[in-house]
């Protein structure tokens, strides 16, 4: 980039997960890598926010939570990366979803540019802590006929499951 302004230039150059599939509510570690591309002293001030998303895209009309928001622990020179890492909880939620990092995302830090801040997405699948299955004991049935449904609820490691009697 060709500039005459002296400014910092806040990139979230990598994102990362230590897990790609959890439950509802579990735990999950993630690793930031954020650089500064620009000409001037980025400061410890400036947030990193991560959110869990349905979309690639934050700006997307969809449902986005944030999940914490972190500062940079020193200034950062022009050149240098620094990485930051946390573990957080998940909502209590189940589908797929997608990570995202945005570093100065209320753009307090006066920079170069500011389209480079958000960190590209990392699909995570939130999937339920049980299995359920209904089965009926025929294929097919004639009009006025009973059917027998039978079902079972299997909870993952060391969660309790309810009976259910249909």
């Amino acid at each position: 980039m060709i500039t005459d302004q002296t400014l910092p230039d806040a990139v979230v150059s990598g994102l990362s997960l230590s897990v790609m599939e959890s439950q509802p509510e579990g735990d999950i570690t993630y690793n930031i890598e954020i650089s500064n591309e620009g000409f001037a002293l980025l400061s410890k001030e400036t947030e990193v926010s991560i959110y869990l998303s349905q979309n690639v895209n934050l700006s997307a009309g969809s449902y986005k939570e944030l999940l914490s928001t972190l500062k940079l622990q020193a200034d950062l020179a022009p050149g240098q990366m620094t990485q930051l890492k946390e573990t957080v909880t998940l909502p209590a939620k189940t589908g797929d979803y997608y990570i995202i990092a945005v570093v100065n995302e209320n753009q307090y830090q006066p920079e170069l540019v500011y389209i480079n801040n958000e960190s590209a997405e990392v699909p995570l699948k939130l999937v339920s802590p049980y299995n359920i299955s209904v089965l009926a004991d025929k294929k097919s049935y004639k009009s006025g006929e009973q059917v027998i449904v039978t079902g079972k609820v299997i909870g993952a490691k060391g969660r309790k499951c309810i009976v259910i009697y249909i």
